[in-house]
């Protein structure tokens, strides 16, 4: 099992809401088998709006929205390659926070 350590670079973790987490990487092979792969984490773990998601937007931006009454924004869409997913289904998450981060190229 891999674990991925946490760093202080803002910008190398996708902030996610915990059920969003627990669902990408329950997932996470599923969607594998998408390339490009654009996930929208409001609709997972539904691989069809991903796949649609992923061919619209193969030169967009993932973006952020802030949380209703904090700071803190949470990333509504995520962007991984295959490899990627494959690593991020073998993590241990830590799901004691109501926001979890991801890191965005997780390794092996």
């Amino acid at each position: 099992m891999c674990v991925e350590g946490v760093q202080a670079q803002e910008t190398s973790y996708f902030r996610v809401e915990r059920a969003h987490a627990a669902c990408l990487r329950e997932n996470a092979l599923r969607y594998s088998a998408i390339e490009p792969i654009v996930i929208d984490l409001s609709l997972c773990p539904n691989l069809t709006a991903s796949t649609d998601l992923s061919e619209a937007s193969m030169n967009s931006f993932v973006p952020s929205l802030p949380v209703e009454g904090s700071t803190t924004k949470i990333d509504r869409y995520v962007a991984y390659t295959p490899a990627q997913l494959v690593c991020l289904s073998k993590l241990s998450i830590d799901t004691t926070s109501e926001t979890i981060q991801l890191p965005k190229d997780p390794k092996c």
